[in-house]
């Protein structure tokens, strides 16, 4: 999950419906430099990945991501550069203000809300200290 100004950056195709940029990582003995390949690869966006936020029961982890392009202050929906997936685009969302609809896989929605609201847990604890 990347964190953008006003919610978090997510991936749209061509059909206008948003995921997190996701992998299986089953196979990996470790997922967070899989998932960093992934997104490389996918998006063409250099990301460190961080903490686990939250896992489910179905097997989705979502882990805060961090990174150094300047991408949190977009305001714009923007292409993935020309030598990754052409069909999809970064744009920046409130989960809380997405529905259902929205998303490309359904199951994503209630598990982003989730680290999102964590996320922001997180980040409000470390400032009062």
């Amino acid at each position: 999950m990347l964190i953008a100004k006003d919610g978090v950056l997510l991936l749209e195709n061509e059909q206008y419906l948003l995921s997190l940029p996701a992998l299986d990582t089953t196979d990996h003995p470790d997922a967070q430099c899989a998932l960093h390949q992934h997104i490389w690869h996918q998006t063409g966006i250099n990301v460190e990945v961080g903490a686990r936020l939250i896992a489910t029961k179905k097997g989705l982890t979502i882990y805060h991501c961090e990174e150094s392009a300047g991408l949190a202050g977009i305001t714009h929906p923007f292409s993935t550069p020309d030598w990754t997936h052409a069909s999809l685009a970064w744009v920046s969302r409130d989960p809380f203000a997405l529905t259902i609809k929205a998303m490309a896989n359904r199951d994503e929605l209630i598990p982003l809300r989730d680290a999102f609201t964590r996320w922001k847990k997180t980040t409000t604890d470390s400032k009062k200290e």
